[in-house]
């Protein structure tokens, strides 16, 4: 028996429309700062005078986990782009609106209850979102020839960008004080237009008809109908 041939870094650039998507969503899921957030949480309880910060840090992981716990049965419900899209245009707009509202005129009161709301926004769209399905589109959309390289490419683009955003946070928050979100917001925006247009629904696809998008579908994926590949089996082995 021949064994399976799995391909290399080279052989990646056969399938661009994986490669660049599983790529914007490593970047996307480190650039949209969830470290730095996190990190960033003892500012909303100095602006709150709330003095419990150890309580505050517990409640903020608390919702973190709650968030993770109710994205997992939601994707295979409603798909990995029926979640993806608009959990990112969620923690963007949120981290956008953080510093206008923390640099804002309003009272104290006001100003530390809108950015709670935000933070807590952004981390229910980030977990639902590029936190809990970035492994799982990238397992679906990678032919499994290519699914070793790419998972080892994928998971170098990750950390390179989450070491980016670890040692840069603080430098950056020092130059730019509030206006740091904006840094982050940005990012997410872009990944969320991107899988807008480009990212395919994969749910209850087979490899095979999943294989058949990333060679040779579309690049524009407005709507999750695929007619052209009803032909191809829905329900073959992996």
């Amino acid at each position: 028996i021949n064994a399976e041939y799995m391909g290399g870094i080279a052989d990646l650039f056969s399938v661009p429309k994986a490669l660049i998507l599983g790529t914007v969503l490593a970047i996307a899921q480190q650039l949209t700062g969830i470290n730095a957030v996190m990190f960033y949480s003892d500012k909303f309880f100095d602006l709150a005078n709330y003095n419990h910060k150890s309580l505050g840090s517990l409640l903020v992981m608390a919702w973190n986990f709650v968030c993770t716990l109710v994205g997992v049965p939601l994707v295979d419900r409603f798909g990995r782009r029926a979640i993806m899209i608009p959990a990112l245009f969620l923690l963007s707009i949120s981290i956008l609106l953080m510093a206008p509202i923390y640099e804002s005129d309003l009272d104290q009161s006001t100003k530390s209850s809108l950015c709670f709301l935000l933070l807590g926004l952004y981390i229910l769209g980030f977990e639902m979102g590029p936190g809990t399905l970035f492994w799982v589109i990238c397992a679906e959309i990678f032919p499994p020839s290519l699914a070793p390289t790419a998972f080892g490419l994928m998971n170098m683009v990750q950390w390179s960008f989450c070491l980016l955003i670890t040692f840069g946070f603080l430098p950056l928050q020092n130059l730019l004080g509030t206006n740091v979100f904006y840094v982050f917001g940005v990012p997410g925006a872009l990944a969320a237009i991107y899988t807008l247009v480009c990212q395919p629904e994969t749910r209850g696809k087979s490899k095979l008809v999943i294989e058949a998008m990333v060679r040779s579908g579309p690049w524009v994926h407005l709507c999750n109908g695929e007619t052209e590949y009803q032909h191809i089996p829905q329900n073959s082995e992996d």
